[in-house]
């Protein structure tokens, strides 16, 4: 579960490096931009896979759920391969499905209590809220530039948060 957490990670801020490098080559920067939100559907798919394949691997609803969380991490990447990204629709429908994936925490959030400290628990929460804040600034990003910016640094702190919980707690 924590491998694949890494390596969801690694192929998120990869790609999303990549996206935001290429700009001057617009076929590259197409590419990547794929790669990039494909890399989200990985990355949320990836950060359930520690908490439900080992704080939960013995609750059926954790094995559910991470089934779930993976294919629609799938259909996800495809809905991105297929769509134009740059649409407002193409976006709305996105932000939609990472914030569905996001809190579907929802879920197994009494088996999450009852399987994790009480510093686990703030870690996840944190990392998570910083996330969902985040989004504000990345919607705000559309008109002005320089929060696009601060979107990744929420970004940078969820998963830090995320990635420091499972390093030391699952």
């Amino acid at each position: 579960g924590a491998l694949i957490f890494s390596i969801s990670l690694l192929i998120l801020y990869l790609s999303s490096t990549l996206y935001h490098s290429f700009f001057m080559l617009p076929h590259w920067m197409y590419i990547f931009q794929v790669a990039d939100h494909c890399g989200i559907y990985i990355l949320i798919a990836g950060s359930y896979s520690p908490f439900c394949m080992i704080a939960l691997h013995h609750e059926m609803a954790g094995q559910v759920l991470i089934i779930l969380l993976w294919v629609a991490a799938m259909c996800g990447c495809l809905f991105s391969m297929s769509s134009d990204l740059n649409a407002a629709s193409t976006e709305k429908v996105e932000v939609f499905f990472f914030l569905a994936m996001g809190l579907s925490v929802g879920f197994v959030w009494g088996k999450i209590v009852s399987a994790l400290s009480a510093e686990a628990l703030n870690l996840l929460v944190f990392g998570g809220a910083a996330y969902i804040i985040g989004i504000v600034f990345f919607k705000i990003g559309n008109t002005i530039p320089i929060y696009h910016t601060v979107w990744h640094v929420f970004v940078m702190i969820g998963s830090g948060s995320h990635w420091y919980c499972v390093y030391n707690h699952i």
